[in-house]
């Protein structure tokens, strides 16, 4: 293999791949597509520093991108360092797949690579390749040569933190490469306004791919057109191009199906119920409150006013009194309904709302209680259960958290994700989740044909008074529970 210093391509050019097609193998320099022999000729011009390409699925990004780290170690006899950033374990796993073919492949790179479970590491200079997850907890203190995000638009909205240190880091050596390879996302995700400023910069080549690789089957295209929701087509083929809303998102037309209100409810109306959700970020993020009907008879859930307190600028906080205020506005028009605090930063103001007689419950911060407030409001969107409105300002920053918010699915469990921007970090959604789980099984919970609703405690139907609390019914099972075992009898 000859080595040409400082350029690539005589190198890349002679590594043997597999081809797209599965027929076999072929030198890189023969089968490479345009896109491929234009990022890597950009990497060998020294007016970039940043490269960025954006492509459709299936365009050997991973093949590519591996071909650039390992040809960036073969270039230099010290020992550098080049980390790729994966979207998740899995995207992680499949590029250390491909540097092992690629090794294995390739007599020339055996003999001067040992690949491990996450590095490939060149022996005789010390140089390395780290792939990482975009969920890694940190990137601070990592100084590499080369760093290559792959399906940057593709990283969750945790994901964010590690680009901030990443991007904070590119300061810091003044030939620091940057290479960024993806395919388009969300138009209101966190990374698109990443890519906009990546786009804009003088030193960084930035080529949006939108013809069809080579060895892509134009007919298996077609197919994915009639398989994939229009969005994810146009996403991730053609014309790849940027969606609005964001990954892992609720879907915007069910969103958008849900606002049929003109406005606040402005008394406490008949066979409804009512609750409250409380999220207080008292000088970073904003402060919120939402109160919830819930219409027995029609077995839905409508949001009945929601509030919005942004902390003053200059490092002012929010006031606890404007917030207190609020709630006993709102004991008064809707009867006392009951609250779902979050107790991170309330529990001062709810100790005294307690000694006033207001039923408070704190929000858990297990997975379970994350996880049953997601499905609540997966399903209540889905199902097209809820009611909304956009007409004061806390409601429309209520509709941009929904269509901004993430629904991340872990191994312990569901949750919400809401990247921080100028509104906050997703309070209303969090003020408007709290009681729902509790607002959404008192609205679906069995109905008789005719008279007052009813709900089922313990296996007995039990008749829902106009103007009932939500909570009555389980702490009517409390008391229930009490009362036999003051009798010696175990419940259930």
């Amino acid at each position: 293999m000859t080595e040409t210093p400082g350029k690539l391509w005589p190198i890349l050019a002679n590594v043997v791949i597999p081809r797209a097609d599965g027929h076999g193998s072929a030198p890189f320099g023969q089968i490479a597509a345009p896109h491929q022999r234009a990022l890597i000729d950009a990497a060998d011009d020294p007016r970039y520093l940043w490269l960025v390409l954006l492509c459709h699925r299936a365009a050997a990004k991973s093949t590519t991108a591996m071909l650039i780290a390992l040809g960036r170690l073969l270039l230099s006899n010290l020992p550098i360092r080049v980390v790729i950033v994966s979207s998740d374990a899995d995207a992680g796993k499949v590029l250390i797949q491909v540097g092992r073919m690629l090794v294995a492949l390739n007599p020339t790179l055996a003999r001067e690579f040992k690949v491990g479970q996450w590095k490939i590491v060149r022996e005789s200079s010390g140089g390395e390749i780290e792939v990482m997850t975009s969920d890694a907890m940190t990137f601070y203190g990592q100084l590499p040569n080369t760093i290559i995000a792959d399906e940057l638009a593709h990283w969750l909205p945790s994901g964010e933190k590690l680009w901030t240190a990443i991007a904070s880091t590119l300061p810091k050596r003044r030939d620091l490469e940057l290479i960024v390879l993806s395919n388009c996302g969300w138009l209101d995700s966190w990374q698109f306004p990443v890519f906009d400023e990546l786009r804009a910069t003088p030193w960084c080549w930035y080529h949006h791919m939108q013809e069809l690789a080579p060895w892509i089957d134009e007919q298996q295209v077609e197919a994915q057109r009639r398989l994939l929701p229009e969005s994810d087509f146009r996403r991730l083929w053609v014309p790849c191009e940027w969606v609005p809303g964001v990954a892992g998102g609720l879907d915007r037309g069910d969103i958008e199906s849900a606002v049929t209100l003109d406005g606040p409810t402005e008394w406490k109306l008949p066979n409804f119920g009512f609750v409250m959700g409380l999220d207080v970020g008292l000088s970073r993020d904003h402060s919120s409150l939402a109160v919830l009907a819930v219409d027995y008879a029609r077995g839905r859930v409508r949001l009945a006013d929601i509030f919005d307190w942004r902390p003053p600028p200059g490092g002012g906080k929010v006031s606890f009194a404007d917030i207190k205020r609020t709630i006993d506005e709102m004991r008064t028009r809707f009867c006392s309904p009951a609250l779902f605090y979050d107790p991170w930063q309330a529990e001062a103001l709810v100790e005294g709302l307690r000694a006033e007689g207001l039923h408070c419950e704190p929000a858990m911060s297990s997975s379970a209680s994350a996880t049953e407030r997601t499905v609540a409001l997966v399903e209540g969107v889905a199902d097209r259960r809820l009611d909304l409105y956009d007409s004061t300002p806390a409601a429309e920053l209520l509709l941009h958290d929904l269509k901004r918010c993430s629904i991340i699915d872990k191994v312990t469990g569901k949750k919400i994700e809401s990247p921080r921007d100028e509104h906050g970090h997703g309070d209303r959604l969090t003020a408007f989740t709290l009681p729902l789980p509790t607002a959404m099984r008192a609205a679906t919970a069995p109905r008789r044909e005719t008279g007052p609703p009813t709900a089922m405690v313990h296996g007995v139907q039990v008749p829902l008074r106009d103007g009932m609390s939500i909570l009555a019914l389980d702490e009517l099972a409390e008391r229930f529970e009490d009362r036999l075992e003051g009798l010696g009898i175990m419940p259930w």
